[in-house]
């Protein structure tokens, strides 16, 4: 992106932010002033009800001190005009608070009244029969109580009263009961301007007023009102102000702070627009510095694997993958390991050097060259002309690499393997091509090759047959899916089965045809061979328990040895079981012994110290180094069944098996014997002095609960052939002096016959 584009970016952002700021910052001033104004509206309404209702409360208490008077209450009855005049009617035209007072007859007849200096009417301007009607009502059915008096609000003519009213009793504890023989006191108070002046002042409203509901109110806009009622509900007055609005005074007196301080925004926001246009230019230069570094391999100046993505993803290269103009070639240095640990990383630094600079040479000019591994170099080459010429010019690079390169004034003589695919309708996308010609090196390193591997169907095939039998693996681990064979070992020296291999297979529900050879090493490469190792081992300590006295040979993984757990987790389930660490003997090959000599010391050190037995399996398929046996503690060497049958086929293979038995047995080694197929291979390997001997003459692995048939049925049978051998030797009949090394072997029954 141009640094200007990306300023503009830059600057808009920023001015939108600003803005939106402004805004928001407006509006929440805006809106926290006006929700201040409705809430403090919103309380003066509140207080001005509650006002109101004090005013019916205080009239209530004021007629209640004149209904519970048992003097009042008698001097009614007994028509005694004068002290009610004196007591009662003094009383009203001293009050400042009430208008007037009336003793009112059940009949609603106004027997006595009396109008205070404040009253601006009649009495019985006041006491109206509608009013003498709705005392009546509202005390209709209850008791001379306290609690019982009533008060409501009314309108009469253009002016608003608050009328009380208590049945009148001769004492405040009475309970007599309402009878038609009852009058009433009823208080009225006028509800005027200056009233209503006085019932907001409390609450700072200084403007209160009150308009009966049939005059036209005419009030300024900011003021609010509600309406004041009668028991009816009918709207009899209606009471308006103006409303203390704290939320509008407080917006008004930061309006000029704030204004400043977005003010000053807007200049900092221009500061820093200019800045940005500023920084962007600098930040794309470093983003393009830094995109360059990242995608760039350091030591050659080569692309690396970003730069390699970043290039494949290219639209253009995407549309001639989808064109067929696409291919791959992938070139791996063989032993570049080798090379650095007996050279040092500086010569293998200055090797790679020279190899990129060899590269770049016979790298056709339109291709593109990238190292995207310590000893792994892609080539990209676009267009069908290319393609066309991809195994000339893999040849071109195997030649130029192959032999020796001079580096340092040292002669170093490199193999490479180089591998190449093509985009096709089946493989359109570059990341196809890389997965294909991937699997190409991944066979040419699993078969060493030195040379071309071009991508074909087969390898694409492997890769799906492994995955298939991941999944066949993964259910077997969930599904309970592997069965524990044993196949015996017969102790030549004792003439006992004393020792037996445990060899894990599927069951025939998973797969009948998938056997250890195909789905071990799918194991190994997943890491299921952890799972399936432990499920082997716990089988094999149940198992154990059935037969004492048997030694078991467990196979081990490298990967299984190499897990810092194993060693723990092996001593943990033989414990658990109550089994003897010593009944098991783990068997592993020497691979793991060459590529971690120093971790498998460690491992198998630990597991002697457990008390397990050690088992150095396939001696002689490998490199067969003597030196393993010194290094490691061993107590047994299996002979591989490959080092077996060429004692049978020449007498230098027979010399060799003799060695490995003879060392083995000076060095306190015993030696097993692996592909005992038949009677001659037993007799030979038995007098070369292997004392372990393991094949099919001696049994095929068997499942736990056939392991006793089979051992007794060869030991049946080896006493037989001793028995028979026994009789030739009587009737003087003479064997074949090659007799230990045929092939076949002679049937012993046809020798005494």
């Amino acid at each position: 992106m141009p640094a200007f584009t990306l300023t503009q970016k830059i600057a808009s952002n920023l001015i939108l932010t600003i803005v939106i700021a402004i805004a928001l910052i407006g509006s929440v001033l805006v809106w926290l002033a006006t929700e201040a104004d409705r809430q403090a509206a919103d309380a003066t309404q509140r207080m001005i009800r509650g006002g109101l209702e004090q005013n019916l409360d205080a009239l209530k208490r004021h007629v209640n001190d004149y209904a519970f008077w048992e003097d009042a209450w008698a001097a009614t009855n007994e028509n005694n005009q004068e002290w009610l005049n004196g007591n009662v009617g003094s009383g009203v035209l001293e009050s400042k608070t009430v208008t007037a007072i009336a003793i009112v007859g059940v009949d609603g007849s106004i027997k006595y009244k009396w109008q205070g200096e404040i009253a601006t009417g009649g009495v019985l301007d006041y006491f109206m029969p509608n009013v003498i009607g709705q005392v009546q009502e509202s005390l209709k059915g209850g008791v001379a109580r306290p609690e019982e008096a009533k008060a409501f609000y009314w309108r009469i003519e253009n002016s608003v009263f608050a009328f009380s009213a208590q049945r009148l009793s001769p004492g405040s504890e009475t309970t007599i009961a309402a009878s038609a023989s009852r009058d009433y006191v009823v208080f009225a108070n006028e509800l005027s301007s200056s009233d209503a002046l006085s019932l907001g002042s409390p609450f700072l409203i200084n403007d209160l007023a009150i308009k009966p509901a049939n005059i036209q109110n005419q009030r300024a806009d900011g003021r609010i009102s509600f309406n004041l009622t009668n028991p009816q509900n009918l709207v009899i007055a209606e009471l308006n102000w103006t409303p203390p609005q704290p939320g509008t005074n407080l917006l008004k007196a930061v309006a000029a702070p704030v204004a400043f301080a977005l003010f000053v925004m807007l200049l900092s926001g221009s500061w820093t627009t200019w800045r940005a246009h500023t920084l962007a230019k600098q930040l794309q230069q470093e983003k393009q510095a830094a995109m360059i570094v990242s995608q760039t391999d350091i030591q050659t100046g080569l692309p690396n694997r970003v730069g390699f993505n970043d290039f494949i993803d290219n639209v253009n290269v995407r549309e001639l993958a989808l064109e067929g103009a696409f291919v791959l070639w992938q070139i791996d240095l063989n032993n570049f390991k080798s090379i650095n640990d007996s050279l040092g990383h500086k010569f293998g630094d200055e090797l790679i050097n020279l190899v990129s600079e060899v590269l770049r040479t016979a790298t056709p000019a339109n291709a593109y060259i990238a190292r995207t591994g310590s000893n792994e170099f892609l080539v990209v080459g676009l267009g069908l002309e290319l393609v066309r010429n991809a195994a000339a010019v893999a040849s071109r690079f195997v030649s130029k690499l192959s032999g020796g390169l001079v580096v340092n004034n040292h002669n170093v003589d490199i193999s490479v393997a180089v591998c190449y695919a093509f985009a096709t309708s089946k493989a359109p996308l570059p990341e196809d091509v890389v997965l294909r010609a991937g699997l190409a090196m991944h066979e040419a390193k699993s078969t060493r090759l030195v040379g071309i591997m071009p991508y074909n169907q087969a390898l694409e095939s492997a890769l799906i047959e492994n995955q298939s039998i991941e999944a066949i693996l993964r259910r077997a681990i969930s599904e309970n899916g592997f069965r524990v064979h044993y196949q015996p070992i017969f102790n030549a020296h004792s003439g006992k089965m004393d020792h037996a291999e445990a060899l894990v297979r599927l069951t025939p529900e998973l797969s009948s045809n998938i056997g250890p050879d195909k789905f071990i090493a799918v194991a190994e490469k997943t890491g299921l061979i952890q799972e399936i190792g432990l499920i082997v081992l716990k089988q094999v300590v149940r198992d154990a328990a059935s037969f004492p006295g048997l030694k078991i040979g467990v196979n081990v993984s490298p990967v299984q040895l190499l897990n810092s757990n194993f060693v723990e987790t092996a001593a943990d389930v033989v414990n658990k079981a109550g089994l003897q660490p010593s009944q098991i003997a783990f068997e592993l090959t020497e691979g793991v012994l060459i590529h971690s000599p120093e971790l498998a010391r460690r491992q198998l050190q630990a597991l002697k110290q457990h008390g397990f037995d050690l088992y150095l399996d396939d001696f002689g398929s490998g490199f067969s180094s003597i030196g393993y046996l010194k290094q490691f503690p061993f107590d047994a060497l299996k002979i591989d069944r490959s080092v077996v049958q060429a004692a049978f086929e020449t007498r230098q293979g027979q010399a060799s098996l003799v060695a490995i038995s003879s060392l083995a047995n000076a060095m306190n080694i015993s030696v097993f014997a692996e592909g005992v197929e038949n009677q001659t291979h037993f007799d030979l390997l038995t007098n070369l002095g292997c004392r372990w001997l393991q094949g099919w003459h001696i049994g095929k692995a068997v499942a736990a609960n056939e392991l006793k048939a089979t051992i007794e049925a060869f030991i049946l049978s080896h006493r037989s052939t001793n028995i028979l051998r026994s009789k030739a030797a009587e009737m003087r009949v003479k064997l074949p002096e090659d007799y230990e090394l045929q092939l076949g072997g002679t049937d012993q029954t046809k020798l005494v016959g």
